[in-house]
């Protein structure tokens, strides 16, 4: 794990706008989702926890264009090993419309 300062000063790169942006990612997304509309490339990694996860879905779609591309980190067969899953707008959808239904479930 990199800290953020270290993260983002790795990422630098000519002509290209990274934002990282910390904490859960239910609480964060909700925090910048609007400001990142017309996100290009979205990486989510899989170490979140899954119910902060499930709550962020539904700030996702707002973020992203039908070029966006979203991928999502999957342990691997192996121990150690991990693949980059990719997720089609629809499926990102999907996802949020589930999340949805858990939440108001809960409620």
């Amino acid at each position: 794990p990199l800290a953020l300062k270290q993260a983002h000063a790795t990422l630098q790169v000519p002509n290209l706008r990274v934002q990282l942006v910390p904490g859960t990612p239910d609480v964060a997304l909700k925090r910048v989702a609007n400001s990142l509309a017309h996100t290009d490339l979205l990486l989510i990694d899989s170490s979140h926890d899954p119910r902060s996860l499930a709550q962020a879905w539904n700030w996702i779609p707002r973020m992203l264009t039908g070029e966006s591309l979203v991928f999502w980190q999957q342990p691997g067969a192996k121990a150690g090993q991990t693949r980059w899953k990719p997720l089609t707008i629809v499926e990102i959808q999907q996802l949020a419309v589930t999340a949805g239904k858990e939440a108001r479930r809960a409620a």
